[in-house]
């Protein structure tokens, strides 16, 4: 195929990765011509699935790079490996793509931002939400000035464990507190945060409390966690992140002087809006969500293509600033104060 954009893979050990690879049929010219990984059974998953051939597999990812030609990288390995990883990609000159987070730590994804942009690639960190239509539509009602000035985002998320659902090769470092950088802190309140980054910007102080409250015995790391930021600015976020909330948390609020946008555990895909005067909440009207796994790499590919940023929660920064957020909740839980963050 001329002119094809060759994608590899680094990683086969995040489940998110299997429902993305669906979509490459939307990339047009794109193809994925290899993928490293140490375990042969995902190797061979992600060639049924993505058509890659069987010369193009590799159980080392040095090896990949060093012998094919490529244009992009996904990487999809254990948190704490992104940074080195995407370093790696960068050297040759290759664009990355990273599910959220960003990194482990704060420590990690500024060396990717770094590495970025001494070697000139594209980096884009995939947040789920960010395709799910809620979360660009609350922004867009947000900068239009409908909701007035917006001084409070509330976020909650997360269910009743990982080791529910996911792959043994996906628990083996989810579950490991230094792999992944925590626990149901770092998985679901990193959603929080990038949309408190990317609304709001970067807080100026961050308080939280967490611990093991259900499942002492299977985790190393917490399995709750409430996070709480402010800034000089005169905003606030409540940000909510759980392995072991039965039902599932899925509640979102964003609240303006003049309005609010918001929906509600009972019904977590509706949402609603109340301005300014009105006596009762309408509907808001937010893209459907259906089909949203098949559109990450088609969109990875065509900003990369069209030379136009990465916005909102995919940017770089953003993601950044939220693992900054993260960090800092894990400090103030140690010490069990309040952390000021440096401007």
């Amino acid at each position: 195929m001329a002119n094809a954009f060759r994608i590899g893979i680094v990683g086969l050990q995040h489940d998110h990765l299997w429902s993305y690879l669906k979509g490459v049929r939307g990339a047009a010219g794109a193809r994925i011509t290899c993928a490293a990984d140490p375990h042969a059974h995902l190797r061979e998953k992600a060639a049924r699935i993505a058509g890659i051939p069987a010369a193009g597999l590799y159980e080392d990812h040095f090896d990949m790079l060093e012998k094919e030609h490529l244009d992009a990288c996904l990487i999809f390995a254990a948190n704490s490996r992104h940074a080195e990883l995407t370093e790696s990609c960068a050297r040759r000159g290759l664009h990355v793509m990273v599910e959220k987070p960003i990194a482990s730590d704060l420590r990690g994804a500024d060396r990717m931002l770094d590495a970025a942009a001494k070697h000139g690639i594209r980096l884009m960190v995939n947040y789920p939400t960010s395709f799910q239509g809620f979360a660009v539509e609350c922004h867009r009602q947000m900068t239009k000035g409908v909701l007035g000035r917006p001084w409070m985002l509330r976020f909650a998320a997360g269910h009743s464990g990982p080791e529910t659902s996911c792959s043994p090769e996906f628990l083996a470092w989810l579950l490991d507190p230094v792999k992944n950088g925590g626990g149901a802190l770092q998985d679901f309140c990193t959603y929080g945060a990038a949309l408190y980054a990317w609304y709001f910007g970067r807080p100026g102080r961050v308080s939280a409390q967490a611990g093991t409250f259900v499942k002492k015995e299977l985790y190393k790391a917490e399995d709750h966690a409430v996070i709480t930021v402010t800034s000089d600015a005169g905003t606030i976020g409540v940000i909510e992140g759980s392995w072991a909330s039965r039902p599932g948390l899925g509640v979102f609020s964003l609240h303006g002087d003049a309005g609010a946008v918001f929906n509600s555990m009972a019904q977590p895909d509706r949402f609603m809006i109340l301005k300014k005067g009105a006596k009762e909440a309408q509907p808001l009207a937010v893209p459907s969500p259906k089909g949203w796994e098949e559109r990450v790499i088609p969109w990875f590919v065509k900003r990369i293509r069209e030379k136009t940023p990465f916005e909102g929660m995919l940017e770089p920064l953003v993601a950044r600033n939220a693992q900054e957020i993260l960090d800092a909740a894990k400090r103030s839980i140690a010490t069990g104060r309040e952390v000021r963050l440096r401007h």
